[in-house]
């Protein structure tokens, strides 16, 4: 990955303050790159410690290619200059945004993290924000929108990536506002060091990715970590119904707004009201009050609703138009995502792969459904143990009919997972193990009667199916639809266990 500069003769001492120069004292440059393998004329190289290659091991390679410089982390031989610093990767995102002209500093940037909804939130906040006036720039979990083109698709930082690339095509389309979704990885590795915002929003966190940060203290702090970011002026907007979210509030000295629905907070949401159509409520902030109707299923949604409201008011956008963009609202791609069944029961898609996703889900499904309902699960093979048991209780609390199946189980034995699950039914004979995703889906929609509701469960957005060491296509939506058109389509002898 290389950049340029607009202007010629950027000076390494003023980007990165602090290292060791050997060979020279300091270097004027207008280009720089971490790939040794690309032409490097007139070009600084970082040799970057990313997590898949080490850019010391390619140094040679650099200088051959025509570099005039190398930034790196220990002490190496060449016959070009070399600084050493702590870290090559933040000194790459500190000279990445130098040559990009700091493009977060010419947009108003939010940031959002939590274990949940941070997608989910940043697409309701996209909308409001939208209009006339303001282009907004959006990197998530499900596209990435610079102004001009949307890329679709799975995103996530990796750890040697930073914003400013995105957020530099935000400003040379026009962009006024750049919503960025935050993960937790990438806040404790400081991969989002060089981007400064004028807000966050802190959805809400849960114990989740203890294999990356251990305990929930170091997650919790991995997620704080996000208001290091924040200008002097910047706002927090908090969740005040999580007390994990709200542990952070007396520690946090910039502004700050808190949303809720069961606790004192600055903006409130009451009187909810669920529909297949979506959820009403009333919402209160800072003395004035409406009425909305959000076209999204599940009292989850009503929060990154208060979320959305709270940051636009911040921005100076009044209350009416906040409540007109809510009520025109396209759905999250696989977030509780109904599919059109033609019968007298419904069908809905969503992401939730975990026991408090998975929970919201059902509760939600639970308030619009007379009869039963059909819920088909299945942990990835990334999943904890325990975390599988826990999915196993809250489902079996929740439903009537529980289904287990495979969802992206890669190297891990999907009996394994299925037995997990089962360990944490009280009674597992009231669990059914269907191996085949397609097979699972195909008995949920031929055992549904009227009234029923069948939630799919564990993949959403994510049309990925990675079972060992093979990798398939696999949408939901689309397979399910398919089998709705064709039933028994796939029939095969019964596949339950």
């Amino acid at each position: 990955m290389s950049f340029s500069a607009r202007r010629a003769g950027i000076s390494l001492r003023h980007v990165l303050k602090q290292f060791r120069a050997i060979g020279a004292s300091d270097l004027e440059f207008s280009k720089a790159s971490k790939n040794a393998g690309e032409s490097l004329e007139d070009t600084l190289f970082i040799a970057v410690m990313g997590s898949d290659d080490d850019g010391h091991n390619r140094i040679d390679e650099a200088v051959a290619n025509g570099c005039i410089a190398i930034v790196a982390e220990r002490f190496v031989t060449a016959p070009v200059p070399v600084f050493l610093v702590d870290d090559t990767r933040h000194a790459f995102q500190s000279i990445e945004r130098e040559l990009l002209g700091d493009p977060a500093s010419q947009l108003h940037t939010v940031g959002i993290t939590g274990t949940y909804g941070k997608t989910a939130c940043a697409n309701i906040l996209h909308h409001v924000l939208s209009s006339d006036l303001n282009t907004v720039g959006l990197v998530s979990d499900l596209s990435v929108y610079d102004g001009h083109d949307t890329t679709e698709g799975w995103f996530r930082n990796s750890d040697d990536d930073s914003f400013s690339g995105p957020l530099h095509q935000m400003v040379r389309h026009g962009c006024t506002h750049a919503i960025l979704e935050c993960h937790s990885a990438g806040l404790a590795n400081q991969t989002y060091k060089s981007v400064s915002l004028d807000a966050a929003i802190i959805t809400r966190i849960r114990n989740a990715h203890s294999s990356l940060h251990g305990t929930l203290a170091n997650y919790r702090r991995a997620k704080a970590r996000i208001l290091e970011l924040l200008k002097p002026e910047g706002v927090v907007i908090l969740n005040s119904d999580d007390p994990n979210t709200r542990f952070h509030l007396p520690r946090i000295s910039n502004p700050a707004l808190t949303i809720g629905i069961h606790t004192d907070a600055d903006i409130t949401a009451h009187d909810i009201i669920h529909a297949h159509n979506g959820t009403s409520f009333t919402v209160d902030a800072g003395g004035q009050q409406a009425m909305i109707s959000l076209p999204l299923l599940g009292t989850h949604h009503v929060y990154h609703a208060l979320q959305a409201i709270a940051l636009s008011l911040t921005t100076g956008t009044d209350l009416d138009s906040i409540v007109n963009r809510l009520s025109s609202l396209p759905g999250p791609a696989g977030h509780m995502h109904p599919v059109e069944s033609n019968s007298d029961f419904d069908v809905y898609v969503d992401v939730a792969n975990s026991a408090d996703t998975l929970s919201m889900a059902m509760e939600s499904l639970r308030a619009i459904t007379a009869g039963r309902l059909i819920v088909i699960f299945g942990p990835d093979g990334d999943t904890t143990p325990g975390e599988r048991r826990h999915m196993g209780t809250v489902t079996e609390r929740l439903s009537d009919i529980c289904i287990c199946t495979e969802n992206n189980t890669m190297d891990v034995e999907f009996l394994d997972i299925a037995h997990d699950c089962m360990d944490g039914f009280e009674h597992p004979g009231r669990l059914s193990v269907i191996p085949s995703r397609i097979h699972a889906i195909d008995w949920a929609l031929s055992t549904a009667e009227a009234g029923d509701t069948i939630l799919i469960a564990g993949k959403g957005f994510n049309t990925l199916h990675h079972v060992g060491s093979v990798v398939q296509e696999f949408d939901d939506i689309s397979i399910t639809q398919m089998l709705i058109r064709e039933p028994n389509l796939f029939a095969t002898e019964d596949d339950t266990r």
